[in-house]
């Protein structure tokens, strides 16, 4: 009888041990499991924050060149209209100067006689 208790403690201990050893097991490449998806997950958030900053640099870019490419097209269109200005007065000018010039010389002809 005693050798029956005997065995049945031991076979429990056995039992227990071995149930723990598997537990233990688990455990332990669970947490690795774990471990490499919490890597993997911050590896992600990694690449989205730094795909997220190239979005945002190249949105940058492109409204700098918008805006450079504005400015080069104001500036043009300023120098052309007093390029056109200029033109326009200095000819204006020129077209008044000879129409008094005409009008004297017909009219000198006039006035002396």
């Amino acid at each position: 009888m005693l050798n029956i208790i005997i065995n049945n403690i031991i076979t429990t201990t056995t039992t227990t041990t071995d149930i723990i050893i598997i537990s233990s097991s688990s455990s332990s490449s669970s947490s690795i499991v774990t471990i490499i998806i919490i890597i993997i997950i911050i590896i992600i958030i990694i690449i989205i924050i730094i795909i997220i900053i190239i979005i945002i640099i190249i949105i940058i870019i492109i409204i700098i060149i918008i805006i450079i490419i504005i400015i080069i097209i104001i500036i043009i269109i300023i120098i052309f209209f007093f390029f056109f200005f200029f033109f326009f007065v200095f000819f204006l000018f020129i077209y008044i100067v000879i129409i008094f010039t005409l009008i004297t010389l017909l009219a000198s002809p006039l006035l002396s006689s």
